[in-house]
């Protein structure tokens, strides 16, 4: 006996798949369809989908044996043929173009479903006292690997192998749709970014067969900005190249202060001076930031606020010729995220956030 994990006894058919032996479904009355994994040891359900619980018979396409069919019935209804193109772990109804019996005295089932051996696109399916009908099938297309993200280097070439597979083996066709200028996808799915900017996007890659309607999945790329600054150090990090400023970064009132340029314009925004005012103004796309030498209040988008509201201190300076601007405010301002390592007296800033 080789029932372990059968909870139905009642067998109407079992069926060994040809491509793994080790491999066997049962179908059953009441129970579903039965799964093993090894030769008919241990037996899991897979009627995830199923609505009926009776099934007859169940076919595998030689082609593609994570495609399957079964008949499927249950008390007094009709629920007819079932599709799974993950070797049953899920289930979907196929029953376009079969009758929809409901006459009780004479209930219709499916009595047997063969698949062609040279082209399994063609299902045939046997009817209890309606006789034989033909599905020429093409499923559409699906993604076996792209994710939901990817975190990507600001300026580093990027590339990323979108995999697809058809269950007819057709030749797929792939599109992006919304990418920001640079990006391209190749006629095998390869995705590639010479030079990314930093920012976030949001792309839709599209998959075709030429039959079905296209498929799309939605990626989302977020392109950061990496500074590494240290206090008391002209050299500098810049997504892990090493630059050098000419005023170093120093701590004033328990805050960093650094030349605005080397942490404004590495993230791609504008740096301005306005000598009458002795006003920095700093323009990241929909942000513009006003900061006044000496004073402890800045605008953001037209609101003062204060940048620091505990310590009316933390101003930025003037230092070497240099404009030095508090840095957390800054580059929180801006978006970017700042960490502070007290043990090497370094800060870090990543864009976007």
């Amino acid at each position: 006996m080789v029932n372990t994990g059968l909870t139905n006894n009642i067998i109407y058919s079992l069926t060994v798949d040809p491509v793994n032996p080790s491999i066997l479904y049962a179908c059953t009355q009441g129970g579903g369809i039965f799964k093993s994994t090894n030769r008919g040891e241990n037996w899991s359900t897979i009627n995830s989908g199923l609505i009926g619980l009776s099934s007859k018979v169940l076919a595998i396409d030689q082609s593609n044996n994570h495609i399957l069919y079964a008949g499927v019935s249950s008390a007094g209804r009709f629920d007819g043929v079932y599709q799974s193109l993950k070797g049953g772990s899920n289930w979907n109804n196929f029953n376009s173009g079969l009758p929809q019996n409901t006459d009780s005295r004479q209930i219709t089932d499916v009595i047997c479903i063969s698949i062609d051996p040279i082209n399994s696109k063609n299902v045939y399916v046997g009817l209890l006292y309606y006789g034989v009908y033909k599905y020429s099938i093409n499923n559409p297309p699906s993604f076996r690997n792209l994710p939901a993200s990817k975190s990507i280097i600001s300026g580093k070439p990027f590339t990323y192998q979108v995999e697809a597979s058809d269950p007819e083996g057709e030749v797929l066709t792939f599109s992006v749709e919304g990418a920001p200028l640079g990006i391209n996808i190749s006629s095998t799915g390869l995705i590639s970014w010479p030079n990314p900017k930093t920012g976030s996007y949001s792309i839709i890659v599209r998959i075709s067969d030429g039959t079905n309607s296209p498929i799309t999945s939605t990626l989302f790329l977020k392109v950061t900005t990496t500074l590494i600054f240290t206090i008391d150090k002209k050299d500098y990090l810049i997504n892990d190249l090493r630059q050098t400023m000419d005023v170093v970064p120093i701590i004033r009132e328990a805050r960093v202060l650094l030349p605005v340029r080397f942490v404004a314009e590495p993230l791609g925004a504008t740096v301005l001076w306005d000598g009458a005012t002795r006003k920095v103004i700093i323009i990241l796309e929909k942000t513009t930031i006003d900061l006044w030498i000496d004073k402890p209040i800045a605008q953001i988008n037209g609101m003062l606020v204060y940048i620091d509201p505990e310590n009316p201190k933390v101003v930025p300076i003037i230092e070497s010729s240099r404009s030095l601007l508090p840095l957390r405010f800054l580059a929180e301002s801006l978006g970017a995220e700042v960490t502070w390592d007290g043990v090497k007296r370094t800060v870090t800033v990543i864009y976007p956030r």
